[in-house]
């Protein structure tokens, strides 16, 4: 039995329609709202049960971890749930998968965890596939020299994912404007790229620089002279939103709001390209999807698939940092909705313009 915390919701739901269609047995979805789950079951969770759960009530997480030789935390916002549902998932001898995560949540789970049980943590497109495409153009490119990489795209946000996304551009996750050089980080290293033309983006983008920490322990693993790395927004009122002072739920709110206003009479995508360059030769790799959550979602339920299959050892890890690059990248690749694509060579040169999806 698999169990999804947050079943039926956006990243929920695409990670159970991905590991229904792997079909590695029965899932069980959760939510507060068992009538909502009842009914996604119902619709693609086939041989499936839903269960009600509340995040907020250790006797409901008991009840639903119960059972479950794997439990995948997909409810949010992330810095509320907080532990909850991996201290109940590993107090019932599941394994823990969690589409979210942070370097506290992994020293928390890290304390929690019991000798042989396995938690994989950062499962979601940021961060998750933004450590582990780079990864798997490293792999094209041994010897790689420097990296760029771009996330985003136009997209929807929903409160949930907007206040995850508010908590994330936090000092737990990353650093603004810094780079990684010479073998450190370099604060204030980099500016916000306005109007930019992107290899593999439709339109012109805003790029503002971003070094997450998952992406600097990839530079120091892999011994890189240069890391830069972008937050890319293609809308204009979703990047307005996150200015001011207001509080967290109000900015998620307006986030949210600003959001739908940048998808009027537009389709949403979300987008990670990584260019990787060595003396006189490159790589670049290319994943998009139909917005964040549905990457997220598929990207947790590879996770799952593969702790299900041994390919995780015990004890805890960041999913993008771990999972083989190659083989997670091109499953991901196959998944319905998501599209891998690889240019032997750098984009950094003009004739990127030729790369749009």
């Amino acid at each position: 039995m698999i169990g999804v915390v947050g079943g039926y919701g956006a990243v929920g739901a695409a990670a159970v329609r991905a590991l229904g269609g792997w079909d590695l047995g029965p899932i069980r979805v959760g939510g507060r709202a068992l009538e909502r789950a009842a009914r996604f079951v119902a619709e693609a969770a086939s041989g499936g049960e839903a269960v009600a759960v509340d995040v907020r009530d250790p006797l409901s997480l008991a009840h639903f971890c119960d059972g479950c030789a794997v439990v995948l935390n997909c409810a949010g916002p992330a810095f509320e749930v907080g532990t909850s549902v991996a201290e109940a998932a590993l107090a019932s001898g599941c394994d823990y998968v969690d589409a979210a995560g942070d370097d506290e949540l992994f020293t928390s789970v890290s304390g929690l965890i019991p000798p042989g049980r396995t938690a994989a943590l950062s499962a979601g497109m940021l961060p998750g596939v933004s450590a582990l495409l780079p990864r798997y153009a490293l792999a094209l490119l041994p010897d790689a020299r420097r990296v760029t990489v771009y996330a985003g795209g136009r997209d929807r946000f929903t409160a949930v994912a907007a206040a995850d996304f508010l908590t994330g551009g936090a000092d737990a996750f990353g650093e603004p404007l810094a780079a990684w050089d010479g073998g450190r980080k370099v604060s204030g290293a980099l500016a916000t790229r306005p109007a930019a033309l992107l290899p593999f983006f439709p339109e012109r983008v805003t790029a503002r620089p971003y070094l997450g920490n998952e992406l600097a322990r990839i530079a120091a693993a892999a011994g890189l002279d240069r890391l830069e790395s972008y937050s890319v927004f293609a809308g204009d009122r979703a990047l307005a939103a996150l200015g001011g002072d207001s509080d967290p739920e109000t900015a998620a709110e307006r986030l949210a709001a600003a959001s739908e206003l940048d998808l009027f009479g537009r389709q949403p995508y979300a987008l990670l390209v990584t260019e990787a360059t060595s003396a006189g030769d490159g790589v670049t790799v290319a994943l998009r999807g139909t917005g964040a959550s549905a990457l997220t979602g598929a990207f947790a339920a590879l996770t799952v698939r593969q702790v299900l299959r041994g390919a995780v050892p015990a004890g805890t890890h960041h999913a993008g940092e771990l999972l083989d690059p190659v083989t997670a990248a091109e499953a991901l690749g196959a998944l319905d909705g998501v599209e891998l694509q690889v240019v032997p060579k750098s984009l950094e040169s003009a004739d990127f313009e030729e790369e749009v999806w």
